[in-house]
């Protein structure tokens, strides 16, 4: 049990990072509009785009000519077209099969465990509004996600759990390099040992999350894009149901990261995204600060317009002060494979 509740608490505190990091990067990767795509994709894209940010009801269109000099004896004739309807929502799911080489995030004896992690999501995100020369993007939603340790096996089913939350975010478009993200999240780990009855799990841990971001992103070239974005997210917990206790805030902290990430379009089907993330924890209860240094390297394909496959190699690096819990330093390698699509209607 001892051995369940601290991983639990381990992956999360990571994870919630490690979040926060993607939602980012995700974010700075779309604002770099051009890098990595062509053709097609690249037209579609920028029709959206039109679209979204077009205001008028509706739109005109000379209509061709039906017979030479037609324009000439009755002037141009214009044909009222429908504007589309805006797409509001967003629906996305990834299936990802995850290697660690340190999953308990030990200092000796490491151990390396698979894991399956399923996952989808649910947003309201209607296209961005102008306010002069600012545009400001409103996302809301509900996200889902299943970890399963070695599913081939019995060994750890004792260490699954689903993480849940509902995140909501607005973003300041200052510019096509600057933007200002403010969001606030709620997320709850359910842990199950039975797979099958994941709804009565029992809560482990709540987490409140105001978090800011200044973020930057430049086209370097038409392959190549750059972003680098500061986070300060502040975690407001609750472990209380697995300790035993009447409340439990000893995981209250405030962390500050800074990610810098490339993405290169090496080819029409491929594109390499290296990035880099350090990170500072600091816990309001105690004189603990954790630091954290990844560097990663992800591969993209595009299969269609809505789906993606990415491969990713990261390793991870942990510095901690604790001497009241022991909290170890460690280092681990993780290697994932993953299969993403999104979906706007």
């Amino acid at each position: 049990m001892k051995t369940k509740r601290f991983l639990a608490f381990a992956l999360l505190s990571f994870g919630f990072a490690e979040s926060a990091f993607s939602q980012q990067a995700g974010a700075n990767a779309t604002r770099l509009e051009g890098v990595g795509r062509q053709g097609q994709n690249q037209a579609v894209t920028q029709r959206a785009e039109q679209v979204r940010s077009n205001d008028a009801g509706a739109q005109e269109a000379t209509a061709p000519e039906l017979f030479p000099g037609e324009s000439d004896d009755l002037g141009p004739q214009q044909l009222l077209l429908k504007k589309p309807r805006p797409k509001l929502f967003e629906l996305s799911a990834e299936t990802q099969a995850l290697y660690s080489s340190n999953a308990f995030l030990s200092e000796t004896g490491h151990r390396g465990v698979g894991v399956f992690v399923q996952s989808a999501s649910l947003a309201f995100a209607p296209r961005p509004i102008e306010i002069g020369e600012t545009k400001l993007a409103f996302r809301a939603g509900y996200r889902q996600q299943f970890w399963f340790y070695e599913p081939t096996t019995k060994n750890l089913n004792a260490l699954d759990f689903t993480f849940s939350g509902i995140f909501s975010s607005v973003r300041a478009i200052l510019s096509d390099e600057w933007s200002i993200n403010l969001g606030v999240d709620y997320s709850r780990v359910l842990g199950f040992s039975d797979r099958s009855n994941w709804m009565s799990a029992p809560e482990n841990y709540v987490d409140w999350t105001p978090s800011l971001s200044v973020d930057y992103s430049k086209k370097l070239s038409d392959k190549v894009g750059f972003s680098a974005s500061w986070i300060t997210s502040v975690h407001w917990t609750d472990s209380a149901s697995w300790r035993g206790r009447a409340t439990d805030r000893d995981n209250d902290r405030i962390d500050h990261s800074v990610v810098v990430s490339l993405s290169w379009q090496a080819a029409p089907k491929l594109v390499v995204q290296p990035n880099v993330r350090v990170q500072r924890v600091d816990y309001f209860e105690g004189k603990r600060a954790d630091w954290f240094l990844s560097a990663g390297l992800g591969l993209i394909v595009p299969l269609t317009e809505a789906f993606s496959v990415r491969a990713n190699l990261s390793i991870e690096q942990r510095e901690s002060n604790d001497v009241l819990f022991g909290t170890p330093d460690y280092r681990k390698l993780d290697a994932s494979l993953s299969l993403s699509g999104l979906l706007r209607f």
